[in-house]
């Protein structure tokens, strides 16, 4: 596992990048089949990246910083609003044979970390977690007392 803070997205992580969040969360759902999907019940669309450049950015330079040569293939939020049971579903991001990772950042303060099978994220905010996409994991059960804001992402590597 991976673990970067990223002190320069620090600065610009406040109530307003989250709002821009919340709403692209809102406005780009998941897939064609929501709210009639299997998908986590706020999850926005696999192109944030695209809309959030401040997001691609970060995790570049994190990537940069641990020296792994990766593009980013997708990028979503996933977001549980307060007093609300996370979703919290075993599973794994690889879907190639490709060398991938997995990327995760939290935007919000939360005692609701990720568990694997060997391992548990405490989550820290403003810090790029990185590990190997066919790891299975899932949210830790629990209510969010706030709302609980993730970013997660896909990666490839290259040479």
């Amino acid at each position: 596992m991976i673990k970067i803070y990223d002190k320069t997205f620090a600065k610009i992580n406040n109530s307003l990048f989250k709002s821009k969040i919340l709403n692209y969360t809102k406005e780009n759902p998941c897939c064609y089949g929501y709210p009639n999907c299997n998908c986590p019940k706020h999850q926005s669309n696999a192109h944030l990246h695209y809309a959030i450049p401040e997001l691609r950015e970060s995790l570049y330079n994190a990537l940069d910083k641990c020296k792994l040569n990766c593009e980013i293939t997708h990028m979503w939020s996933f977001v549980t609003f307060n007093n609300q049971e996370v979703d919290s579903i075993n599973h794994n991001h690889q879907v190639s044979n490709n060398k991938e990772y997995t990327g995760l950042l939290y935007l919000t303060k939360t005692d609701i970390g990720t568990v694997f099978d060997d391992e548990v994220i405490t989550p820290k905010i403003n810090t790029w977690y990185i590990w190997d996409s066919k790891l299975y994991h899932r949210p830790n059960n629990g209510i969010t007392e706030k709302n609980r804001i993730v970013i997660s992402t896909g990666l490839k590597q290259y040479d």
